[in-house]
This record gives C-alpha cells, structure tokens and sequence, in this order.
C-alpha cells in the first residue's frame, strides 16, 4: 500500500514537472519582438509611417495576447535586402531564444525580394521554430497556408518594387530633360528657396565653399600638388561637402571645374581598320565547332593579321578578338544584350528591346532576365 502511494506521489512530481514546462513553453511562445522600416531619413525623423507601423504592431500583439518585449526600427532603409542593423538585432533575438515570432505591420516591411523572403523562410519560419506574423495580410507561417499565402505575397511585393524603380526612372529623366537637377549641389554651390520659371530650385553660391575653392586655386597656383593642398585645407578648417575628410578626386574634380587642373590626355589606340574583317573570320570559326587554340592555328597558317599588329594569334587573343567583333555587331542579340547593358538598361528591359527588334531565344517565345543574363555570358551565343 505505501510503495502505491510512493509511487503515486512520484508520478504526480513528474506531471507537475511537466506542466510547469508546458507552462514555460506556452508562455515563449507568446513572446514577440516587433519590426518597423522606412526608406528614407525623412520618414523616420517627421513622417507618420514608423508611428503608424508600430500603432499596427501593438494593436496585433494585444487582440492576439503576445507579450511585445521590444518593436526594433530601421529608419532609411530600402526593402530591396537584408542588410539592415534593426533586422540583424531581430535575428540575433531569434537565434538567442529570447523570442519566438516576429510581427510585423506589412510584408514589404520586411523585404521586397523574393529570394531574401524565401531564404528567411526556409531557414527560420518553415519548421515552426519561429513564427511570422504579419498584421495587414494576415500571414501566420505556423501553417502551410500561411506560409503559401506569404510566397504568394512575396511576389507581390517585389512587382511593387521594381514598379516604383520604373515610375521614379522614368520622372527623373523627364525632370532631367526638363533642366531639373537632381542629386546634390556641386560643391561651392547650394539650392536656394527659390524657383526659377519651370518651378526648379534655384542654385546660389555657398560662401564658405566658395572661399575653399578660392585657396584651392590659390594653392596650385603656388605649385602645391594635390596631397599637399588636403593638408592645408585640413588644418585651415576647410570642411569638404559630404565626406568626413578631403581626398585627392574631390580636390582634383573642383581644379578641373575651375580650369586650374587639365587631365593628361591618354594617347588614342590606333584603330585596326580590318577587325570586322578579321574578327568575322575567327567567329565563323568558332561556329563551325573549333576551339581556340585551332582557330589560332588556322589563321597563323592562313596568314590573317590586325593592321599594325605582327604578333601571331593564340587562344587568349583569338578569344579577345571573337568578344570585341560581337560585342561591337548589334546585329547579333548579344552585340545588342552588349550595347544596352553598357548603358545601363535593366535585364528585363533588354529583353523587351531584344524583342522588339526581332531577336527570339533560343528557346521559348520571350527572353527573361535568366535567358539575358545567360546571353551576356557567352561570346555570340557560344559558351564561355
């Protein structure tokens, strides 16, 4: 009867033991840590967005009885990565098991990519470790719903993002073409209150840079080189515009502006008037199937030269001189792919121009940012 009740006493030691853990458990899990960001300084020094977001964030935790031990900010800070000192103090309040969910007001909060999402997913909310609650779209990642729904959403997100990189492209270069300046003043320079006729800022002199570039001046016309002009500069309090100390290209462009200094010209490389010739030659080549070194030793025999050039042909030059002739024919898809990134286009939007000029991929009807990506990395369509 007493080693019943011994063991009756045990077993109820061991089931208080376990609620107790269960108790602990239930209340980590109840334990969140909340995320605001914005994308620029204005936003998180006046705006409303940051109040608004953590208003969202408080509300959530309480209909939903979360204990909200902090709500960490990232102000001026873009979505398109993770990169950001809030979000790195969120993670290490994870990994520590301090907290068990983060919650945030809108997903794009969080990341505007796609594969930055994933990646958070698969690695920290996929196994129910940790959980992901935003409160505008209602994603929990503790389901398999949930964690659809946020793929989904994800996607969204990033189509956003790369619409406002459009929108703003495309205002800044009309604003451009307008007259407008964009970026900051040059230096010596600042925007007045006010505007001139198309309703641009108006630029007025900056009395205090303006004496710096007046002893700048005065000190090359002395004979002092450029490192030697920073020292002065420096111990004379001559603040630079945005850097905390002068460097030899800042001090270098304003000469220039002023007329002071005259870059060295570099002596121009003497065109070789048959490349296209020659470089035709190695390309056919290289589509019939022969490799470098064969081509080389086929043009050697032949006796085919750049003008001005004796040296004989090798696999690295003939190599050269296949990328030069395709990247100069926009003809080909990849002379064009070439062109355009050169100056600067996306590679959604070569693959738009690509299009649009009659060059279809190798394989399906349009060309993707993979398919350009693939393209700009062979030589003509021939693999690297």
């Amino acid at each position: 009867m007493s080693g019943d009740v011994r063991g009756l006493g045990c077993h109820n030691h061991i089931e208080s033991n376990n609620i107790h853990l269960y108790d602990q458990t239930v209340e980590l899990r109840r334990t969140v840590v909340g995320y605001c960001r914005v994308s620029t300084e204005q936003q998180a020094e006046g705006g409303i967005s940051l109040a608004a977001q953590r208003s969202q964030i408080v509300g959530y935790c309480l209909r939903n009885d979360l204990d909200l031990v902090d709500v960490i900010v990232d102000g001026g800070q873009s979505g398109k990565d993770l990169d950001r000192p809030g979000f790195k103090r969120v993670i290490q309040l994870l990994e520590s098991g301090q907290v068990y969910g983060l919650v945030i007001a809108k997903l794009d909060r969080l990341s505007r990519s796609i594969i930055d999402i994933c990646k958070l997913v698969d690695q920290y909310f996929s196994n129910q470790k940790y959980a992901l609650l935003s409160v505008s779209e209602n994603i929990d990642t503790k389901s398999t719903s949930g964690r659809l729904h946020l793929y989904l959403m994800s996607v969204f997100a990033q189509i956003e993002r790369e619409s406002i990189v459009e929108r703003v492209t495309t205002a800044i270069r009309h604003y451009q073409a307008q007259g407008g300046r964009v970026g900051c003043a040059p230096y010596g320079w600042r925007y007045s209150d006010r505007l001139d006729a198309r309703g641009n800022r108006i630029l007025e002199e900056h009395p205090q840079q303006q004496a710096a570039i007046v002893r700048m001046c005065d000190l090359h016309d002395a004979g002092k080189n450029l490192r030697e002009i920073i020292e002065i500069l420096t111990e004379e309090g001559h603040p630079p515009q945005r850097a905390g100390k002068w460097s030899i290209n800042s001090v270098w462009r304003i000469l220039i502006r002023c007329g002071k200094h005259i870059p060295r010209e570099r002596p121009q490389i003497q065109r070789r008037a048959n490349l296209a010739e020659v470089g035709q030659k190695a390309m056919k080549l290289r589509a019939d199937g022969k490799s470098y070194r064969e081509i080389a030793r086929e043009m050697n025999r032949d006796g085919l030269r750049l003008e001005h050039r004796d040296k004989g042909w090798q696999a690295a030059s003939i190599a050269d001189l296949i990328d030069r002739t395709a990247t100069r024919d926009t003809k080909t898809a990849y002379g064009l792919a070439c062109q355009l990134r050169t100056q600067g286009h996306s590679l959604r939007e070569i693959g738009r121009m690509l299009l649009a000029e009659g060059h279809r991929p190798t394989r399906g009807e349009y060309w993707h940012a993979a398919t350009v990506r693939n393209l700009l990395l062979t030589r003509g369509g021939v693999a690297v």
